[in-house]
């Protein structure tokens, strides 16, 4: 339940706290006084958007802070997924800088607008005399309805399934597009991958068959070369090795005379060596230089194409000719790969229809069975607000295809006068049949609703006299199990009080600011005759609110 709220620097109220109790909280005061100022700092907690106009002094923050008590457990979940520590007690702050900047704090943690509304609109429903026209929204009444049936888990689960059937269509939605979208670049890609795999693209070969290509087309001379070097080298009648060999045996015989002899001796020794090995390498070389007729052809014809490919690509070597056919075949794997993600969402979203489909069916039979039931209750509490010929009466069509709702479109008929046929509620019903029924329906649903504190502004809107009677009986009866607050013009609510506040503003050196005190049984009395009659009240008025009051 709300304990108490603190207002600062907003609109005319300067500093005020103001100490709520459990059950029934009245607020009433004279017009302009501030009552819906109260509202609109309790909105800020609500995580209402904030304006730097209501600042009294602009120099100043505002600052709005609610104290909650016996907060129910079934929240902390909720604090749990916002990272916030649970407590029975809390504390929701709301500051408006004069920079126009705002901040929220529960129990003095920094949240966002976000976090703060998902709790504070668990914690308080905030029922305002303009709010009462959601119940003309086909979406209202069907949540209505689910309500007062009592399967709210069974509607969140499916809700939940919904969601997640929707987000699965939407990414199938995406994947077709971009498979639709990407038709052309794959063709094109598997035209690109034919030409590359039709080369066999292998780098390390590939790379040396420039040069292999250009040994190749000088073999001839390269060959008849080796020949030359190995005949005058080896085969003349004078060869070069008959030569060194006849040279080197002569020395042989002088060559202890004098080192330089010997040295030259070992050395030219050595050439001999060294040619002889050449010739067997020149052999060796020649051989290798064999050529077949269309070697060089074909030689050529793969280097054109390689370079023709590379120049394509602008690819700077075989290299990246070979990683760009890898690139390819990935992409296209990645298509593969999108046409079985769309199988698999296709199977997987089959499923979850069926899943749906049963779910919806099995909430449409509830909602069936409950309908009659619920109309009916809600004709009573009308006769109860002194509507006895109304009629009402929940009207089920079943729809084509599922919704976020289920299978079913669920309209509210009403109709106040004897005679009258049932029309969609938003046809036909006045402002005031609207507040009684919204009050109506509000009170057969407050068990199913897990709200600790309710506020009515201006319920009594349209309506007075023996109606008022019973609509402030029907709200004592609320708030046996709920916090009430409620603002109200109406004398015959505000008997019905268990803390009665009373809000009134003073001028002091030009400067009118509002207050607000809680009214001992005295005070209530006086303050509920001037409401029934004029200030001050006549003996009689003080005389009837007296007996409103014990009533």
């Amino acid at each position: 339940m709300l304990d108490s709220l603190l207002i600062k620097n907003y609109a005319i109220i300067e500093n005020i706290r103001i100490k709520f109790s459990d059950g029934l909280n009245i607020i009433t005061g004279e017009t302009g006084a501030g009552k819906s100022i109260l509202l609109g700092a309790l909105r800020l907690i609500l995580g209402g958007r904030a304006d730097t106009d209501r600042l009294v002094d602009i120099e100043k923050k505002c600052v709005v802070r609610a104290y909650f008590k016996n907060i129910p457990l079934w929240l902390k979940p909720i604090f749990d997924s916002a990272d916030l520590y649970f407590e029975p007690d809390l504390t929701i702050q709301r500051e408006l800088l004069p920079s126009g900047k705002s901040k929220a704090y529960i129990n003095e943690t920094p949240v966002n607008l976000k976090t703060l509304r998902s709790i504070s609109s668990k914690i308080v429903d905030l029922h305002q005399q303009f709010d009462q026209l959601d119940i003309l929204e086909d979406k209202r009444q069907i949540q209505y309805l689910d309500a007062f049936i009592g399967h709210r888990e069974q509607v969140k689960s499916y809700r939940q399934n919904f969601d997640r059937f929707m987000t699965k269509q939407q990414e199938l939605n995406t994947l077709r597009q971009r498979s639709v979208s990407e038709l052309k670049e794959q063709d094109f890609l598997k035209f690109q991958l034919q030409e590359l795999k039709a080369l066999d693209i292998h780098p390390d070969t590939d790379e040396r068959l420039e040069a292999d290509l250009a040994l190749l087309t000088h073999a001839e001379d390269l060959k008849n070369a080796l020949t030359r070097f190995n005949y005058q080298l080896n085969e003349t009648e004078d060869s070069t090795l008959d030569l060194i060999r006849d040279t080197v045996h002569t020395l042989h015989r002088i060559e202890s005379l004098s080192p330089a002899f010997l040295d030259f001796s070992q050395r030219l020794d050595s050439l001999g060596e060294e040619l002889r090995d050449l010739t067997l390498v020149s052999t060796e070389l020649s051989d290798s230089l064999e050529v077949q007729s269309n070697q060089i052809e074909q030689m050529t014809e793969r280097v054109n194409l390689l370079n023709q490919l590379m120049h394509k690509h602008r690819m700077a070597d075989i290299k990246e000719l070979a990683e760009l056919q890898t690139t390819i075949e990935d992409r296209l794997q990645s298509f593969r790969s999108i046409e079985h993600q769309i199988r698999e969402l296709e199977q997987e979203l089959e499923l979850l229809q069926e899943a749906l489909q049963a779910e919806a069916e099995n909430i449409s039979v509830q909602r069936s069975k409950a309908a009659e039931r619920f109309s009916k209750k809600v004709q009573k509490t009308l006769r109860d607000l002194e509507m006895p010929k109304a009629k009402f009466e929940v009207a089920i069509r079943r729809m084509e295809s599922i919704g976020a709702q289920g299978i079913d479109h669920v309209q509210f008929l009403f109709s106040a006068n004897p005679g009258s046929k049932l029309q969609l509620l938003k046809k036909v019903a006045s402002g005031g049949e609207l507040s009684r029924l919204n009050l109506s329906l509000k009170s057969l649903l407050a068990s199913n609703m897990d709200l600790p504190t309710m506020i009515f502004d201006e319920i009594d809107s349209g309506i007075s006299g023996k109606v008022a009677l019973h609509t402030g009986l029907l709200l004592k009866e609320l708030s046996e199990n709920h916090q009430l607050i409620c603002i109200t013009h109406s004398p015959q609510i505000a008997a019905r009080a268990k803390h009665h506040l009373y809000v009134y503003k003073e001028t002091i050196n030009k400067k009118t600011t509002t207050h607000i005190k809680t009214l001992d049984s005295q005070e209530r009395i006086y303050n509920i005759a001037v409401m029934l009659s004029s200030d001050p009240p006549s003996k009689a008025a003080l005389t009837n609110a007296k007996e409103l009051i014990n009533y």
